[in-house]
């Protein structure tokens, strides 16, 4: 015997307020932070990565960061914490000391930062004592995490000096890349990225009240749900184009 069901799908109609973005959200609190006034972050995320970066930065005077799993943290504090004065350990999961940081970290190191590995050389944890840095041409690959290359790019107006960064090979995540500089332009810094070399000099972000957008990849969720339901309407708040 076959059964055939058929299945009539129901009306789908509502407006949907998505979660703020995580990405923005961790990079505009780095700009926050080194901003010499203080500005007001609106509808930041609320996701775990997020209000782990947030602890640390209310909490400078500790001297050992935990960052558990939150990977943005760990590399965006690595040059965070470079240039801030002060001594800290930033330390995270297992998992956490199983991902490679030696790409950021020489780097840094090439401006002078002062930055040892505690356990295993290459991965976290990390002593970091935070000095005055020096930016220096410096040449970093394209087919890494984009937020190695991001977190040096937050603190590159707060080196002495012309910071020039030289992208080699392919660049697998361009578009972040162009989230961090787009924000940082927004904040003030005048950004040039000539062929691939992105070029920052010396200078300080400005205070701009901000509004996160929402989370484009969480939209792609509704999208798909919308698709295969041919009575579905929705109406996605807090994206922007």
């Amino acid at each position: 015997m076959i059964y055939r069901l058929a299945v009539k799908h129901p009306v789908l109609n509502g407006v949907v307020s998505l979660p703020a973005s995580k990405s923005i959200s961790n990079r505009m609190l780095i700009i926050q932070a080194l901003c010499s006034v203080d500005f007001r972050i609106r509808n930041i995320s609320t996701s775990d990565d997020t209000k782990v970066l947030i602890d640390a930065l209310k909490n400078l005077n500790d001297k050992i960061v935990d960052i558990g799993a939150a990977g943005t943290s760990m590399r965006f504090l690595t040059s965070f914490f470079s240039i801030l004065p002060g001594e800290r350990i930033i330390t995270g999961s297992n998992r956490m000391k199983q991902r490679p940081i030696n790409e950021l970290v020489n780097i840094l190191q090439q401006f002078g930062a002062d930055i040892q590995y505690i356990e295993n050389e290459n991965y976290p944890p990390l002593k970091i004592i935070g000095k005055k840095l020096i930016a220096a041409p410096v040449t970093i690959r394209g087919d890494i995490s984009s937020q190695f290359i991001s977190s040096l790019l937050l603190i590159a107006p707060y080196l002495d000096g012309h910071f020039s960064l030289t992208i080699d090979q392919k660049i697998l995540s361009k578009d972040y890349i162009m989230m961090t500089i787009k924000l940082m332009e927004l904040f003030g810094i005048n950004i040039v990225w000539n062929n691939n070399t992105i070029h920052i000099n010396k200078g300080q972000y400005n205070p701009v009240d901000i509004s996160i957008e929402s989370d484009w990849s969480s939209a792609s969720y509704w999208f798909e749900i919308v698709s295969l339901n041919e009575n579905a309407s929705i109406e996605l708040i807090g994206l922007q184009c």
